[in-house]
């Protein structure tokens, strides 16, 4: 953090550099910069990093103008990371906290049992699943992570366990779909609709192998369809892989490289998708 403010280790263009956000050809700026993501809380802007490996997690935030700089540290993936941080910069940055109590209601298990379902939002192509657990509703995040749901009304219920108003509302519409609004702090953050998996004997169509090209990121992606998997390749170096989710729609294995949707000619092209490319085009070379 120091060496962000002094550059002991590097220069100013090193710095400068790293903070520097990608900018797309048709000149849309990018939050994600070279190593970190910019954003704002409390109206106040910041750039930072999470990350997670092997039951470790980590938060970063820096907000230069606040002369602020904050750091979690965990071993365990029940201890969110990012929430104990953004739990400090809302004390650091509010002049008055507020700490919002909510009173928990009873609701029956078989309205509970309505919201269970697989979820995914369209936004960065992450996928989430609302279980029960005896007579508890969870939030499961990955395998392994999971988070408890109370209920503050029939179809709204805060996460438990951590330093961030974190709540889920749910919905049911007159064909059976289900949403779930998820707000962070009261401002909506994601919101999720139900899906049904794909079936396990589904196959991705081997015609999807190719080269595919995209104007906007002056780039090419060579996909290979193996085991299941769309492997993605740029200059011969595999960079990521993908998960079919539901027909024409492959997710990210590592979360962290949003979705790809095919047209209905599934080999003339498709969009790449996360939360700060959106809607990226590739059209197949050869066609």
């Amino acid at each position: 953090m120091i060496n962000l403010d002094d550059s002991i280790i590097g220069n100013e263009n090193f710095v400068k550099t790293l903070t520097e956000r990608g900018i797309r050809k048709d000149g849309e700026q990018m939050s994600y910069a070279k190593a970190v993501d910019h954003g704002f809380e409390r109206g106040a802007h910041f750039y930072g990093h999470n990350g997670y490996w092997g039951g470790f997690s980590a938060m970063m935030l820096k907000f230069p103008e606040k002369n602020l700089s904050l750091v979690a540290m965990a071993n365990n993936t029940e201890i969110s990371s990012p929430a104990m941080t953004y739990r400090m910069a809302r004390y650091f940055l509010d002049e008055h906290p507020v700490t919002e109590n909510r009173k928990f209601v009873k609701v029956p298990k078989k309205i509970k049992q309505k919201y269970c379902s697989d979820y995914i939002t369209y936004k960065t192509g992450y996928m989430r699943k609302v279980i029960m657990s005896g007579d508890t509703l969870k939030y499961i995040v990955a395998p392994g992570v999971e988070r408890v749901l109370k209920p503050v009304s029939k179809n709204l219920f805060k996460m438990a366990g951590v330093g961030i108003d974190y709540t889920f509302q749910f919905e049911e519409s007159s064909n059976g779909s289900k949403s779930m609004l998820v707000r962070r702090e009261g401002l909506i953050q994601n919101e999720y609709v139900s899906y049904e998996p794909i079936a396990k004997n589904f196959n991705i169509p081997s015609n999807l192998n190719g080269v595919y090209h995209s104007d906007e990121l002056d780039v090419d992606y060579e996909l290979e369809v193996s085991d299941n998997i769309i492997a993605v390749s740029v200059n011969g170096e595999e960079m990521m892989k993908y998960l079919p989710v539901v027909d024409g729609l492959y997710c990210s294995e590592s979360t962290h490289h949003g979705y790809l949707v095919f047209s209905k000619n599934a080999q003339s092209g498709f969009t790449l998708n996360d939360y700060s490319l959106k809607s990226v085009n590739f059209k197949r070379k050869d066609s």
